[in-house]
């Protein structure tokens, strides 16, 4: 079984290229984490949320289109994942929020501000 994630497209690079581990959580048992894995990542960007809960309308860090009749549209483009659920997470309903918190590769501030600032760049002209 897996959970699948949203990622914004700035941070799909780093996660990619950069990822040393990955815990999850439920958003129902915030007191318990468990090591995990990507076992696939879906191929291309999309502009549909594979939840409404990933919205902003409800709570998530995706701002939805306006336009999009079942809530699930973004502004922007997201990168999905599919992330392996432990032996014990098997019996999760369909639709449980899960908190992803990826470790990535150490990298010097400097080199963070330059990236970010490239990144915001970009989207400003539409690069």
């Amino acid at each position: 079984d897996v959970a699948r994630i949203a990622v914004a497209q700035d941070d799909f690079e780093l996660i990619r290229g950069h990822l040393r581990s990955l815990r999850l959580k439920l958003a129902s048992r915030p007191g318990d984490t468990w090591d995990s894995e990507i076992v696939r990542a879906v191929p291309g960007g999309t502009f549909a949320l594979p939840s409404p809960a990933l919205g902003s309308a409800n709570g998530g860090p995706f701002a939805l289109d306006p336009r999009s009749e079942d809530g699930t549209g973004t502004l922007a483009r997201v990168f999905l994942f599919d992330v392996a659920l432990p032996p014990d997470l098997r019996e999760v309903p369909f639709g449980t929020r899960v908190h992803v918190r990826f470790a990535l590769d150490w990298e010097p501030l400097g080199w963070q501000g330059v990236r970010r600032i490239r990144q915001l760049l970009l989207a400003q002209f539409d690069a």
